[in-house]
């Protein structure tokens, strides 16, 4: 993604929907706490499976916001992240 020229970066539909979704401003820095004030919600949870893609779109999110916003991360629990489990199911008794 920081390869990517900013502008082909906001044209993709997830990433103007994730801007316009919590309310992210490019022009702002997020640095002071009452900043987060202005977006529609108070933090981001990233649900992604635990296998190889999910741990490539979890990265592509953490470094697009990294990018654009990186001091919005220095924000205790802004970012958070569901782990779901990794079971094995079987039928019948072993």
């Amino acid at each position: 993604m920081r390869d990517a020229a900013n502008a082909q970066v906001l044209q993709n539909a997830e990433i103007q929907n994730i801007i316009k979704i919590m309310g992210l401003n490019l022009n702002s820095d997020y640095s002071k706490a009452e900043l987060l004030l202005n977006l529609r919600y108070g933090s981001i949870m990233i649900m992604t499976d635990q296998d190889h893609d999910g741990s490539h779109i979890k990265g592509l999110i953490i470094n697009f916001l990294h990018f654009f916003w990186p001091k919005l991360l220095r924000h205790n629990g802004f970012l958070k992240e569901f782990v779901t489990p990794i079971i094995k199911a079987t039928h019948g008794v072993n």
